[in-house]
């Protein structure tokens, strides 16, 4: 009698690079591994190494997930690790994920910008901004919206609430005497015209991360989010360079299918969690 054939896939593994900013704080923490459980999809082993703010991975799981994804749930670890360590140290630190080296051998650097956003043809350009919008009536909110932007491309695990509160910030270009929240919101949809699915959309997706709950955003979803936001941004700017009270443009929906929004399935160790992409 024979032994049945072994189908079960070996794990999928990778190594991922990265860096601690600023790199002259030299963080060094000692090397660990953290087994995790991504309900329903399998198992994640984590092997971490940061010496003097350098950063490698080593990530071995038994499911598929696509690359983007995985780069920002390793992204999401690390900075767990080095939260920790900026909170006993009395620093603000960031973590960012540069290279990937698969179990081929396969090597790929990652770039700083969001594909998806990055091919956008902007319709303002940086002199409109700085010589013309930032002393323009519409200044005030143009400045948080852009901080919001950078911080939502910085961030996967909060690029949802930092989307929103950039388009929030816009809105207050329309208060106008006592605090009318409903009324500025219609007031910007309409100048705009944006319909009200896209500020849903961003709602959606900001409403469960503003309360502090883990959010699962794929790479693909956190496209969607910062389009929209950059979309209503670009909007904004055009209309703070141009004579009229709303922008003359068609009005800009999403569709459906955008609306979902996940605060389950997340990686599990021990009391720990951290939020994975189904």
């Amino acid at each position: 009698m024979t032994d049945a054939p072994n189908t079960a896939e070996p794990p999928r593994a990778y190594t991922f690079f990265g860096v601690v900013h600023p790199e002259r704080t030299a963080v060094t923490i000692t090397p660990f591994t953290q087994m995790a459980e991504a309900p329903g999809r399998g198992a994640v082993t984590f092997d971490f190494t940061v010496d003097n703010s350098q950063v490698i991975v080593a990530v071995a799981l038994d499911f598929v997930l696509d690359l983007p994804t995985l780069k920002n749930v390793v992204a999401t670890q690390v900075a767990r690790l080095v939260d920790a360590y900026g909170f006993l140290n009395g620093c603000g630190l960031d973590v960012e994920i540069t290279a990937v080296r698969t179990a081929t051998g396969e090597q790929h650097v990652f770039g700083v910008d969001i594909p998806r956003v990055a091919q956008r043809t902007p319709n303002v350009s940086f002199d409109d901004i700085i010589r013309r919008i930032y002393l323009s009536p519409y200044a005030l909110p143009i400045q948080p919206a852009l901080a919001d932007l950078r911080e939502a491309a910085r961030n996967p695990d909060d690029s949802g609430f930092h989307c929103f509160r950039a388009v929030e910030a816009l809105r207050h270009h329309w208060r106008q005497g006592t605090q009318d929240d409903a009324a500025e919101w219609a007031a910007m949809s309409h100048a705009l015209r944006v319909d009200k699915s896209a500020t849903d959309l961003l709602h959606r997706w900001a409403d469960p991360q503003r309360h502090g709950a883990l959010v699962e955003m794929s790479d693909s979803e956190r496209a969607d989010v910062l389009n929209v936001a950059w979309e209503i941004v670009d909007r904004y700017c055009r209309l703070a360079l141009s004579d009229a009270d709303a922008i003359d443009d068609e009005t800009f929906n999403v569709r459906a299918d955008t609306q979902r929004v996940r605060t389950h399935g997340r990686l599990r160790s021990g009391p720990r969690t951290v939020s994975v992409a189904s």
